[in-house]
């Protein structure tokens, strides 16, 4: 119990110290964390789409030789839909074990955030 206490002082404390990490927030509050926190997740979830669609795009082409870009698309939009739900499970993993108290919002978006981050990146190297 006692180093559960200690674990929640250490994220309400670290809070504002993340939100200057991947969201760069300088809030001045836990409700302005929180609501910085979501406002960068949403902001990269729509990169997400944009790169992920524009990927789809780029595949929409009959098979050419040994490339069967219509089997190609196909595993991506199936493996997208996994990663989702991976991503959403796995933050929920997290929070499960480090959320609690007025850090609980701004670690679950943190946490999307980051995964989604990572992500965008994987699928920009399908380019080349």
């Amino acid at each position: 119990m006692h180093s559960r206490a200690i674990a929640l002082v250490l994220v309400s404390i670290s809070v504002p110290v993340m939100a200057q990490g991947t969201a760069n927030c300088n809030a001045k509050d836990s409700f302005e964390t929180t609501r910085c926190f979501g406002d960068t997740f949403q902001r990269l979830d729509k990169e997400l789409n944009r790169v992920y669609q524009e990927l789809l795009k780029s595949l929409t082409r009959p098979a050419e030789g040994n490339l069967d870009y219509p089997a190609i698309r196909t595993r991506l939009v199936e493996s997208q839909r996994l990663w989702i739900q991976f991503r959403d499970k796995d933050c929920q993993a997290f929070i499960m074990l480090n959320g609690g108290g007025t850090a609980q919002a701004s670690l679950h978006s943190d946490c999307l955030s980051k995964r989604t981050e990572h992500r965008i990146k994987e699928l920009r190297e399908w380019g080349g």
